[in-house]
């Protein structure tokens, strides 16, 4: 059994890159009381217009300034 500490943030739409910035950085923060080993920044597919928020310099930075190991997932668009 492993604890997982959640740290909710929409992922698209206006607002959303600030918001999950906000939540890396939290979770950076309170790493040491919520005992964090590692942060997963993840969500599933969709278009490249959804999946934007992903992309922004903000959130970037606040991966790299994370205080602890940060793996992303996210989805991709399914072309036929």
């Amino acid at each position: 059994m492993i604890p997982v500490v959640v740290y909710p943030a929409p992922v698209q739409g206006e607002g959303a890159s600030r918001a999950l910035a906000d939540a890396i950085d939290e979770a950076s923060r309170r790493a040491e009381r919520d005992a964090i080993d590692v942060l997963i920044v993840c969500r599933g597919g969709g278009s490249i217009e959804d999946l934007w928020s992903f992309n922004e310099e903000n959130v970037a930075r606040a991966i790299a300034a994370c205080g602890v190991p940060v793996v992303s997932g996210v989805g991709h668009e399914l072309r036929r």
